[in-house]
């Protein structure tokens, strides 16, 4: 399949990611293809879209998202650093990390959701809507900020379970 495609071996390349169990080494293969609507010659490693490697990045998806997580919790860097010892990830890297968190990246997470519409919307007379505001402080541009992140759900209706807390449906 890879012939057919047009795609040639012109060489190895070694690469190393960081993941959360510590640092592995992988080889990549690179390939060479003739992309006809550009009309010159491309290399291409396809082994990043397997894997999903991003490019000049180091850690990866999953690394990076947990990182996220603790950071937001509030955690200090000291402590992210002790939890993710098999790393060998350094306070520098975990500041950097944080700069380089911006909005856009953090609502790609939703496009990972596989959210099916019910069927019985159409029998409901109401759609309610709940939002929660929550208020934390982020710095940008070396500035201390407060901001709001707010959380907006919707729902048809609620049903009473066996426990003691309602859902939603």
């Amino acid at each position: 399949m890879r012939k057919q495609k047009g795609y040639i071996i012109k060489g190895y390349i070694p690469r190393k990611i960081i993941t959360i169990f510590g640092e592995v080494s992988i080889i990549r293969t690179k390939y060479q293809y003739y992309n006809q609507e550009e009309a010159k010659n491309k290399t291409a490693y396809l082994l990043n879209n397997y894997v999903q490697i991003e490019r000049y990045k180091r850690m990866n998806l999953h690394l990076r998202l947990a990182i996220t997580h603790q950071l937001s919790t509030r955690k200090r860097q000291r402590d992210i650093v002790d939890q993710f010892k098999a790393t060998e990830i350094t306070r520098a890297s975990i500041s950097s990390l944080a700069r380089t968190i911006d909005t856009k990246d953090l609502n790609e997470e939703s496009l990972y959701w596989d959210y099916k519409i019910p069927k019985e919307i159409a029998k409901k007379q109401y759609i309610y809507l709940n939002v929660d505001d929550i208020f934390t402080s982020l710095r940008e541009n070396k500035v201390k900020g407060e901001y709001r992140i707010r959380l907006a759900v919707s729902h048809l209706d609620h049903v009473d379970s066996h426990a003691k807390r309602k859902e939603l449906v």
